[in-house]
């Protein structure tokens, strides 16, 4: 069964590259070249805003561009790891202020039932601050 996803997977990809290379060409003959040129900044700075920085300098067409070497590489993705945990802690905190401040409008009676559902403390639960943060393919 896995050879078959794995056949179907490579057909799936040969016709979306296909396709794209298709697109590209379409693309510049209706465009001319301030227009393509416009495009491209149009498509970088939606990458940016859409994954972040650091994923653009590591896997995007920003990093591509500025042709990041594998030491950049090495750098980049710790410096995404320290992103990460920084935003995860600052998530925790928020959550927690929030937790606080909501659970302050539940009765006497709602907060024990909140306690009796979730424990004292709600220490099971890990907030994420931004499913984008992840890296793409598990780098």
């Amino acid at each position: 069964m896995f050879k078959i996803v794995k056949e179907l997977q490579a057909v799936a990809t040969e016709e979306l590259d296909r396709k794209q290379r298709q697109l590209a060409r379409d693309i510049d003959e209706v465009l001319v070249a301030r227009q393509i040129e416009y495009l491209e900044i149009l498509a970088a700075r939606a990458e940016l805003r859409l994954f972040g920085l650091l994923n653009c300098l590591r896997f995007g067409r920003l990093g591509a561009a500025l042709k990041i070497n594998t030491e950049q590489q090495a750098l980049l993705s710790r410096m995404q790891g320290r992103e990460q945990q920084q935003l995860q802690v600052e998530a925790a905190k928020m959550e927690e202020q929030i937790l606080d401040q909501w659970t302050a409008f539940l009765t006497r009676e709602q907060q024990e039932d909140w306690k009796k559902m979730v424990g004292p403390k709600n220490d099971f639960y890990q907030p994420i601050p931004s499913l984008l943060l992840i890296t793409p393919f598990g780098s």
